[in-house]
């Protein structure tokens, strides 16, 4: 499992932040939307950023399954967390939050994030309100919420019987869980976190394999769910196909044999081949049989 952990508001000299410098918004809390509004518009884009430009950076840069992504958070960032899935839910495997802001049209937080991001328009907020989502229509498959019940934000910031609510009338599957004497803090998140990722392991990611000699060829090497002609460019390189073809030194000698000659070359040449007919989410499991460079790759 890879754990990522984006900031709430973005960072860097010359961003504007609220003129008070309250916690609750501008530097502090950027509430997982693109800013329309002067002067936060230009900088505050962290919707964009949570949905598009960071996974794009670790699809890049880690051996990622794109297509086993899920989603959870912390108070606003449970708030981000939910609207993310509800807006993309063939995206994510499963989305859980941890005291969430889940009407915010309809709480002080909210309202000034919104409107001080937003703008008046009250359609744009519903986009960015799990409560208004759902009303209007969106889906999810199951979500996992879990609040304490000494939290000061409850009744007048969390409003979490309005998603009980929303979720009975949509048929969305909610476990919600109030646990007692727990507040807002970090304390109650580490009490639950493990969970919530167990929560999520269950829905989408790959059962742990016992380590392998290739490890190290695997983090060298991009995820399957790259488009094809990404992975055909990577791993028919002459330096990735000449590391595959001294993989398997049983087959190797299996091939030789039964008289094949250029084994090596054979290999290389069945290794381009079987990419070059790979689909995007699947490669033929001939590869598996000529050699295991496809479980030391994560396919």
């Amino acid at each position: 499992m890879i754990f990522v952990a984006p900031d709430t508001s973005p960072r860097g000299e010359g961003v504007p932040g609220d003129p008070a410098g309250v916690y609750d918004f501008g530097l502090g809390a950027g509430f997982y939307v693109d800013a329309t509004q002067a002067p936060f518009a230009r900088n505050y884009r962290m919707w964009s950023y949570v949905t598009e430009e960071l996974p794009e950076l670790i699809a890049e840069h880690f051996p990622a399954d794109s297509k086993r992504q899920s989603i959870l958070g912390h108070s606003m960032g449970g708030h981000g967390a939910l609207t993310v899935a509800l807006r993309h839910p063939d995206r994510y495997r499963a989305a859980s939050a941890f005291s969430p802001i889940v009407a915010p049209s309809q709480v002080p937080w909210g309202i000034k994030a919104l409107g001080g991001y937003l703008g008046d328009s009250r359609e744009a907020w519903r986009k960015h309100d799990t409560v208004a989502l759902i009303e209007d229509g969106a889906r999810f498959s199951d979500f996992l919420v879990d609040c304490g019940d000494a939290d000061p934000f409850l009744v007048e910031q969390l409003r979490l019987e309005l998603l009980e609510r929303a979720c009975a009338k949509a048929e969305i599957p909610l476990v919600l869980r109030l646990h007692s004497g727990y507040d807002h803090s970090y304390y109650f998140i580490s009490t639950f976190m493990e969970d919530h990722l167990r929560w999520h392991a269950a829905r989408g990611c790959k059962p742990r394999r016992s380590p392998e000699p290739l490890l190290w060829l695997r983090r060298a090497i991009v995820g399957r769910e790259q488009p094809v002609s990404q992975q055909i460019a990577r791993r028919a390189e002459p330096g990735f196909v000449g590391i595959a073809a001294k993989v398997d030194a049983h087959r190797r000698d299996e091939l030789s044999g039964m008289g094949v000659p250029n084994v090596d070359l054979h290999i290389q040449n069945k290794v381009r081949n079987l990419l070059n007919h790979a689909r995007d989410r699947e490669i033929s499991a001939e590869l598996l049989c000529v050699m295991h460079v496809a479980t030391a790759a994560g396919l």
